[in-house]
C-alpha cells in the first residue's frame, strides 16, 4: 500500500470548469459531506474570472409542489442543496410526515433516499428536454425559480388545434385570403 498524494479539489475544479460545467450537491442533513464544507469550498474557489458564486440569485427548487432545496448557477458551476429528503419522499407518495416520529434525513444518500427528486436534479443540470420524456420523474411537476418543467403529454391526450380561421368573422377570413387584413 502506498500513500498517494492527490491534488486538492480546490485546484482541480477550476481547470475542469474551464472546459465543462460541474454540479455539486449536498443534503441539508448530511454530516459526512456536509453543505457547510461545500459552501466554504465554493466561497474560496476562484474560477472563470471570479471567486465564489458572485452576485447571483439563489433560486428555490420544488418537486411535486414540495420544496426540494435551493439551486444556484454561476460561471459553469451549479450548486444544489437538497432539503428534507425523507419528508419529500413521503409527500411524493401522498403520505404525511409525523414530526413526533424522530426519523433523521439520510441526505448523504439523497439519490437512494429520493431517486425521483435527484433524477429531476440531474436531468435539469444536463439540460434534458422534459417534454420528450414519458416516464419516471418527468411526470412529476417541478421548477427552479420561474423555470417550470414542461410535462410530457402523449399525442392521444393533446387537445386538438382549432380549425384554421376559427374565431374570425367571415369578413375577417375573406379579407385575410384576399390579402387585405382588417
Amino acid at each position: 500500500m502506498t500513500n498517494q498524494q492527490s491534488e486538492s479539489a480546490i485546484t482541480l475544479i477550476p481547470e475542469i470548469l474551464e472546459k465543462i460545467p460541474i454540479m455539486l450537491f449536498a443534503g441539508d442533513q448530511d454530516l459526512i459531506c456536509n453543505y457547510v464544507g461545500i459552501e466554504a469550498l465554493i466561497s474560496a474557489l476562484t474560477w472563470n474570472g471570479g471567486t465564489g458564486l458572485g452576485k447571483v440569485q439563489t433560486q428555490s427548487w420544488t418537486v411535486g409542489g414540495t420544496p426540494a432545496g435551493t439551486w444556484v448557477t454561476s460561471r459553469s458551476l451549479t450548486y444544489v442543496k437538497v432539503w428534507n429528503v425523507f419528508t419529500m419522499s413521503l409527500g411524493l407518495l401522498g403520505l404525511k410526515y409525523d414530526p413526533d416520529t424522530q426519523i433523521f434525513n439520510a441526505s448523504h444518500m439523497a439519490p437512494y433516499d429520493n431517486p425521483l427528486v435527484t433524477h429531476d436534479m440531474i436531468l435539469r443540470f444536463m439540460g434534458v428536454n422534459f417534454s420528450s420524456i414519458a416516464e419516471g420523474s418527468a411526470r412529476i411537476p417541478s421548477s427552479v425559480g420561474d423555470d417550470v418543467k414542461p410535462v410530457f403529454v402523449p399525442d392521444d391526450q393533446k387537445p386538438n388545434p382549432p380549425p384554421a380561421g376559427a374565431g374570425k368573422t367571415p369578413e375577417q377570413d375573406k379579407a385575410m385570403w384576399e390579402g387585405n387584413p382588417p
